[in-house]
């Protein structure tokens, strides 16, 4: 179980950076001449936010949160059942608010680091649940 926190936390870290790098949220904006400016922002900025664009900032808290509690998971030797359903909550929530922009506007609303992001945040939704599965059985 414990490998299973730690390749999370591994997941769950390589996602922050991701999401602090500029390039993850994306924003379109028209010309009157009908083309379309594309620009790229960190999942931390409030400029998505601004335009409407309510995923990347909640995905992004949500994973700062998700790290904190499964490094506690890592950490802690005795198993934490409620802790753990707390964070694979989150996990699932912060899934959903990083593939939101596809679902609002479209796939021209996302980058592929937005595409890594949310697929690491699938991977920990995964290993979160694994590790739930096994504490069951114990």
């Amino acid at each position: 179980m414990r490998k299973l926190y730690g390749v999370s936390l591994a997941a769950l870290t390589v996602s922050l950076v991701l999401e602090i790098l500029p390039y993850g949220a994306v924003l379109n904006f028209g010309n009157p001449d009908g083309s379309v400016i594309r620009r790229t922002y960190s999942y931390f900025s409030m400029m998505p936010f601004g335009y409407a664009n309510f995923g990347p900032l909640p995905a992004a808290l949500l994973t700062v949160v998700i790290l904190i509690g499964t490094a506690a998971l890592f950490a802690v030797r005795a198993p934490q059942p409620k802790l753990n359903t707390v964070m694979l909550t989150c996990a699932i929530i912060a899934f959903l608010f990083s593939v939101l922009p596809v679902i609002m506007f479209g796939w021209s609303s996302i980058s592929s680091i937005g595409i890594i992001i949310s697929c690491l945040l699938l991977a920990g939704v995964v290993l979160l649940s694994l590790a739930r599965i096994s504490l069951r059985h114990e």
